[in-house]
């Protein structure tokens, strides 16, 4: 009894006054084990890794690299358009809608095609297709190589164009670009000139107009003189009679309707036979009625103005080119360090996982035996 008491009581004078909480030593065993098993399977972890990543780096030695080369565009200045702006009518062009002209050149598919035939880029870009891909597809591909874009000041404009020669990557986007630049100046100043000789033909209309009109209004007077002329003959009157003093005037319209002002006319046959009909051949025999006609002077000045006009296409542009490409020398593809480290961690994570397995077999080969 003494005993126990004193085993007990020895138990509490030496038990803890707190308990501590003692957490399983299953994770620490384990990271001990998966521990242990890689550094038993160090040389194949070591080996895969080292395959991963030489194959990693042969794959980005082997891939033909591709460059980048960009040009750099800024709007055209007012001198730059101003041969553009020669005041005809109310047409005018302003740097805005050309430099968006310019834009919408840069993105058309039919502007890129007649580049693309015009350069012959089906032989040089793609020798092996050119004799049987259709022009449509291998366009379509050299649109995709295309890109433009648009700065934080929408004014600047980026294009580039992705290719695996350097050299043939500038060039053919510099030769893009001054094709852009050639079809949108066409554009304005083929309109300009569509402008210029609508005026022309509409300045002509008006004079054929009026010499068709003047004809028939001499053609007409040459009518009413004969046949005052016959009255005059019939009533005696072979010279000009003095109407001073005599009330021989009528009323008549100056208008071709009912509104038309009335005004006092003296009647023709007074003016005598010998008079009109004077008047009247002479009239006849007049071949040309351009300097009696109203009008027709001013509208032959201003086509003589309108085709004096000549538009100076080589003082036009439809841009600025802020930087021209130029070969690049660093290559935007392959990124050989990218994919060397990706080779690097795929290499460890695949000799780590066979590592794993390999020992799993192991013992589960153990636990059948």
């Amino acid at each position: 009894m003494d005993d126990t008491k004193k085993t007990v009581l020895t138990e509490a004078v030496y038990a803890p006054a707190y308990s501590h909480y003692l957490p399983p030593q299953e994770d620490e065993i384990g990271l001990r084990d998966f521990w242990r098993v890689m550094m038993s399977h160090k040389m194949m972890i070591g080996g895969i890794t080292l395959l991963t990543t030489m194959s990693a780096l042969i794959y980005a030695l082997a891939i033909e690299p591709t460059y980048r080369a960009q040009v750099i565009f800024f709007p055209p200045s007012v001198e730059n358009i101003q041969p553009l702006n020669v005041q005809v009518g109310a047409y005018s062009v302003s740097v805005e809608s050309v430099y968006a002209a310019f834009k919408r050149n840069l993105n058309s598919r039919s502007v890129q095609k007649k580049f693309f035939e015009q350069y012959k880029l089906a032989d040089s870009l793609y020798p092996k297709h050119a004799l049987n891909a259709p022009i449509e597809e291998m366009v379509k591909n050299f649109a995709g190589l295309l890109n433009v874009s648009e700065g934080k000041d929408k004014a600047i404009l980026f294009l580039t164009f992705d290719w695996q020669d350097a050299a043939v990557a500038s060039k053919v986007i510099n030769d893009y670009a001054a094709t852009v630049n050639t079809v949108t100046t066409d554009q304005f100043v083929n309109n300009v000139t569509y402008s210029i000789n609508s005026r022309i033909l509409h300045a002509e209309r008006a004079i054929a107009s009026k010499r068709m009109l003047a004809k028939q209004e001499r053609e007409d007077f040459i009518a009413q003189l004969r046949e005052n002329s016959l009255i005059a003959i019939a009533l005696g009157m072979n010279d000009r009679v003095d109407v001073n003093s005599m009330d021989v005037s009528r009323v008549v319209q100056s208008g071709d309707d009912a509104d038309g002002i009335s005004v006092t006319e003296t009647l023709l046959y007074y003016r005598g036979a010998k008079e009109l009909t004077t008047q009247a051949r002479v009239l006849s025999e007049r071949k040309n009625d351009d300097a009696f006609t109203s009008g027709l002077r001013n509208l032959q000045k201003n086509i003589a103005v309108l085709r004096a006009i000549k538009i100076d296409r080589d003082h036009v542009k439809s841009v600025n080119v802020d930087q021209a490409a130029y070969p690049p020398t660093t290559p935007i593809k392959p990124q050989k360090k990218l994919i060397v480290i990706l080779g690097l961690i795929l290499g460890v994570i695949f000799g780590m996982s066979a590592a794993v397995m390999r020992n799993t077999a192991k013992k589960q080969a153990l636990e059948k035996i």
